[in-house]
């Protein structure tokens, strides 16, 4: 991502803008389908564009988005149609068969608040796409949400990177920590999660045998 960030420098402005945007909007998808891609980045520097006006905010702002929607949909749809029964048999390490059903009850019960979310949860995006696959949430719903999610957390890049300007590859530095900081916060919800409902099955099994 590094050199096509340093190759869209050099070349900025020689490319016509709506190559730069198509750019942005391919980088968008990748960074859901491939998560070491950092899509994020790349938004933050297209923002950077807009500040020293080699593109327009409003073309910026909705191709990246679109993409960011694409994205997520294009993986959605993956996962829809291989269905709940393909992952439980493969039983992959990321997706470990015996909390795929615990995590279908979460997504139908709060599957849509998850996906507005999903942006803001840099290190769970792609789980939380597949789930919404797996959980056979309703595809309308999920892609107002997820462009709801997109909208919100890359209007706040772009304007992050616009007031960065030169500076906008600091952005790494804060999305980073930022990034640890869900996962830890996200990490100590479980814990907590985890120990209220043995806690409260423990009382179930005292108040049963007595």
């Amino acid at each position: 991502m590094t050199d096509l960030i340093d190759w869209l420098k050099n070349s900025i402005d020689v490319l016509p803008p709506v190559v730069v945007y198509l750019i942005l909007f391919v980088s968008a998808i990748l960074e859901n389908i491939v998560p070491p891609i950092p899509g994020d980045t790349i938004i933050v520097f297209g923002a950077y564009l807009v500040g020293v006006g080699k593109l327009d905010f409003l073309p910026t702002y909705l191709f990246t988005t679109a993409g960011s929607s694409t994205g997520f949909m294009a993986l959605y749809f993956f996962s829809l149609k291989l269905g709940k029964d393909y992952f439980l048999k493969k039983d992959l390490f990321f997706l470990p068969a015996k909390k795929i059903e615990e995590a279908d009850l979460w997504f139908k019960k709060y599957g849509f608040w998850l996906i507005v979310g999903n942006r803001f949860i840099t290190g769970l995006r792609t789980a939380i796409t597949i789930f919404s696959g797996i959980a056979r949430l309703n595809w309308v719903y999920v892609l107002v949400f997820a462009t709801i999610s997109g909208l919100l957390w890359n209007g706040i890049l772009i304007y992050v990177g616009f007031l960065l300007g030169e500076n906008w590859q600091n952005v790494e530095f804060y999305l980073t920590r930022y990034s640890t900081f869900i996962l830890i916060l996200l990490a100590l919800i479980l814990v907590f999660y985890l120990a209220k409902k043995n806690f409260s099955g423990k009382q179930k099994e005292a108040s049963d045998a007595n």
